[in-house]
């Protein structure tokens, strides 16, 4: 009898904190709008504040991909702590290399090599393959420059040029 009675007990104690749980709200949770401030109850929450767009100066994530082929080696141009997200396709398989970097990767007929890198300085930094060491791009990072959308660097203005 006292098994059934502690059992009963313990149901009603886990009914009332399940209930207790679900109508508390989570601590930092702050959406109702209530605070010991009787004032600031009424006034509507703050709207979340907009995301702005990066500024040219600010890092970018550029992503490239590079087709090994008879066609001249590309150029990819950015700036200095920019990160490069590179994929390089070729219709053979064979190791790519950007020694700047140390970085190796294996390229085949069924997948890219991948590369994602953080440039780090200015500088022309070659993309070749391994075992035939052909150059099959360059990466180029001038720290004047920024990477429009056709693929183009254009210079940045800088306060001494916008200056009337």
């Amino acid at each position: 009898m006292a098994a059934r009675r502690l059992v009963i007990v313990m149901l009603v104690l886990l009914a009332i904190s399940t209930i207790g749980a679900a109508l508390i709200p989570p601590p930092g949770d702050d959406e109702s709008g209530t605070s010991d401030d009787p004032g600031q109850a009424t006034r509507d929450p703050q709207p979340p504040a907009e995301e702005k767009e990066p500024a040219e100066s600010e890092p970018k994530l550029v992503a490239a991909e590079i087709v090994v082929s008879g066609m001249p080696p590309k150029t990819i141009a950015l700036a200095p702590g920019d990160q490069l997200r590179l994929l390089v396709t070729a219709p053979f398989g064979d190791d790519i290399v950007i020694p700047a970097f140390g970085l190796t990767e294996t390229v085949s007929e069924s997948g890219p090599a991948r590369f994602d890198l953080f440039i780090d300085r200015a500088g022309t930094f070659e993309v070749r393959t391994l075992s035939s060491d052909r150059l099959v791009g360059r990466i180029q990072a001038r720290a004047a420059s920024r990477i429009s959308a056709n693929g183009a660097s254009r210079p940045v203005q800088t306060s001494k040029e916008a200056a009337p």
